[in-house]
């Protein structure tokens, strides 16, 4: 074995080896008035939806298990938004009430 430790031979390589680059200078690229500025979009998409419309309140209820999964069923199969599912039974449970009054 010799007298030099693993890492002290992996300074010396690294050593050698920087020592055999060559600096280039760095080309920097700029842009002409002639050429026009990169255009720049803003970050993640596009805030279109009901999520963004102020039209529309998002609410937070608990119901239960096998109604959601019906609900759901119902959505994929009618191929509507659960929203608007959720949306027609309000109305006419509005409107029903409403009535009676």
């Amino acid at each position: 074995m010799t007298g030099t430790s693993k890492f002290g031979r992996l300074n010396q390589a690294r050593a050698s080896r920087d020592a055999e680059v060559i600096e280039e200078p760095l080309e920097i690229p700029t842009l002409s008035p002639l050429q026009p500025e990169p255009e720049r979009r803003g970050r993640g998409r596009p805030a279109v939806g009901k999520r963004s419309n102020p039209d529309y309140e998002p609410i937070n209820s608990l119901i239960r298990r096998d109604l959601h999964k019906r609900l759901k069923l119902a959505s994929v199969l009618l191929e509507r938004d659960m929203t608007d599912i959720l949306e027609e039974a309000l109305l006419a449970w509005e409107a029903q009430h409403a009535r009676s009054k």
